[in-house]
């Protein structure tokens, strides 16, 4: 689903837990905007889990790693796709596990 912000803001405050996933081989770009949008959730919504997933393939290390969760987790939160053009990029493809999917 792609979306505006506005409903992007409302799916973020209707969602418990939220997963952000990115592609696989992340550049800055990719880990900048997972980690950046991460960070406005939980400094807004502070009462949200937010996770960053996905594989540590990268020699960027001026960035915070990948949270490690359960598929239980991802089954019960909403999964923001992030910086990837198809479902092939995604880089932990249990991003599918999730209730609601948005990209």
């Amino acid at each position: 689903m792609n979306l505006d912000f506005k409903t992007l803001l409302k799916t973020i405050k209707d969602a418990d837990v939220i997963t952000l996933f990115r592609h696989t081989h992340p550049d800055c770009d990719a880990l900048s905007s997972q980690n950046g949008l991460c960070s406005w959730i939980q400094a807004n919504f502070p009462d949200k889990r937010v996770y960053r997933l996905g594989d540590e393939t990268t020699d960027q290390t001026v960035y915070p790693p990948s949270d490690i969760v359960d598929e239980n987790t991802i089954r019960c939160s909403t999964a923001i796709i992030l910086d990837t053009g198809n479902k092939e990029r995604i880089d932990d493809q249990r991003y599918a596990l999730a209730k609601k999917v948005i990209k």
